[in-house]
């Protein structure tokens, strides 16, 4: 399943629950959709004096289960911005109370087995690239109804498993049990260690399997992230924890039968996706260690939490009393790289100088129409037009001229109005305000107030 169409279907049970910073802005100022030959009287200008420069973004985004429609699993090695990681801490909860699978001492465990069901068929980065993963044990508790961010840390204890591959997320998976061949919808496999489903089975009708509240205490929940010590992974896939396939499944058997039995990760669960940039030793440090404005000719652009660009229009006040007919930030993209393919679109946000949070902005919903061209020199360019007419006429009001506009690619919107971070892994890097061959610019059509 396509991740916008499973967004789809989970977007509804979202709006009542969703708890991260995002604003809807709808407004009729402006005329994006108005043709500017057919304006009267208007003027035009892209002579505005734009400051821009390379920043983190803030890494404290909520990444708790019920704000996210899809978790990230995975790392990248990438030459031009570092290292980065994404890991999952996840509870798995009964579906019933009083669980009695018989005797522990007349059940024989045959293995256990962590499986996530895959959103996409496509992965970020390398798909050919191995992956190893590591599952460790939670040794600290933690809770569906508390908020939780990608920066988020808890203690872990043993490792219960490990897989080393590749995501294959457009594969079925064919696998053989009790001498049974079973054939289901892509997925990941982590077979787990045998002495942890053992101590799993030896609860079989025990306190520890009476309810939920005893079974998170006995098993507190897991982590799964990539191996630190092994080879960096260099692609990223998609998860859906919700989902059937999305699993802990105990296969053993008796002197009976041979069966099964699951435990799930539902919506009753505590889960935080992780996030982690690493830019040391990249041309990214160097970037954030230079004095500001960093980014007068380039800027880096990265999801998940990763980097932004900064902007400043100092000279946009200079307009005085007009109305903006139509404000749009044209931004050009060098696509340097297949592995790394840039955003489908960007955003801007406004981060106030009163506080710390951080705004969406939506402009005409955000429309971006992005075109991508190839230069004769080879070079795969793509052209932005970011819609910021709500902006520039608040500013040239006497508003946000104290706050930060920040341009964005980590930017993931469901209806026009509900906005989502750290979902993007996307990154690209853009011409700044003075690049020689593909400048930003700041192009303002206007007319002068009566």
């Amino acid at each position: 399943m396509k991740i916008e169409n499973f967004c789809i279907l989970v977007v509804l049970a979202l709006f009542a629950t969703l708890s991260f910073t995002a604003c809807n802005e709808p407004t009729t100022i402006g005329g994006d959709l108005i043709d500017d030959e057919n304006l009267i009287n208007t003027e035009h200008t892209d002579t505005f004096r734009i400051e821009a420069s390379t920043v983190q973004a803030d890494p404290s985004l909520i990444t708790s289960i019920l704000s996210r429609p899809y978790y990230l699993l995975g790392g990248l090695d990438d030459p031009e911005f570092g290292k980065t990681t994404a890991g999952i801490y996840s509870q798995v909860r009964l579906l019933d109370t009083s669980i009695d699978l018989g005797d522990p001492e007349a059940l024989t465990l045959d293995s256990v087995v962590l499986t996530l069901d895959y959103v996409s068929t496509e992965v970020y980065g390398d798909q050919q690239s191995p992956v190893s993963l590591k599952v460790y044990e939670l040794e600290e508790a933690i809770f569906r109804d508390s908020t939780y961010y990608s920066n988020n840390s808890f203690a872990i204890g043993e490792e219960i498993g490990s897989f080393n591959g590749t995501f294959q997320p457009a594969d079925s998976v064919q696998f053989t049990q009790a001498d049974s061949v079973y054939r289901l919808e892509p997925h990941l496999r982590i077979r787990l260690n045998d002495d942890f489903g053992r101590r799993l089975l030896d609860q079989s009708g025990g306190e520890n399997f009476a309810n939920n509240t005893n079974f998170t205490n006995f098993f507190k929940g897991m982590y799964i992230a990539p191996d630190e010590n092994d080879t960096p992974a260099n692609s990223i896939a998609y998860f859906n924890l919700l989902s059937s396939l999305s699993t802990l499944t105990l296969f053993y058997h008796s002197s009976i039968s041979d069966t099964s039995f699951r435990f799930y990760i539902n919506s009753n669960v505590a889960a935080i996706n992780t996030l982690d940039h690493d830019y040391e030793g990249s041309p990214i440090q160097q970037v954030l260690d230079s004095e500001m404005p960093n980014g007068n000719e380039l800027l880096y652009l990265q999801g998940l939490s990763g980097l932004n660009a900064q902007i400043t229009f100092p000279s946009l006040a200079d307009l005085g009393p007009v109305v903006i007919n139509k404000a749009v930030l044209e931004v050009s993209a060098m696509e340097d790289s297949e592995t790394y393919p840039g955003p489908s679109s960007l955003a801007f946000k406004i981060k106030s100088s009163e506080s710390d949070g951080e705004i969406y902005t939506q402009d005409h919903d955000n429309i971006n129409v992005r075109v991508d061209t190839t230069t004769s020199t080879g070079l795969a360019v793509s052209k932005y037009e970011v819609p910021v007419s709500f902006y520039s006429e608040n500013f040239v009001l006497g508003n946000y001229q104290d706050d930060k506009f920040l341009l964005t690619c980590d930017y993931y919107n469901f209806q026009s109005s509900i906005v989502l971070e750290g979902l993007v892994p996307n990154r690209t890097i853009i011409g700044g305000p003075e690049h020689p061959d593909f400048p930003m610019k700041l192009i303002v059509t206007y007319s002068i107030a009566e």
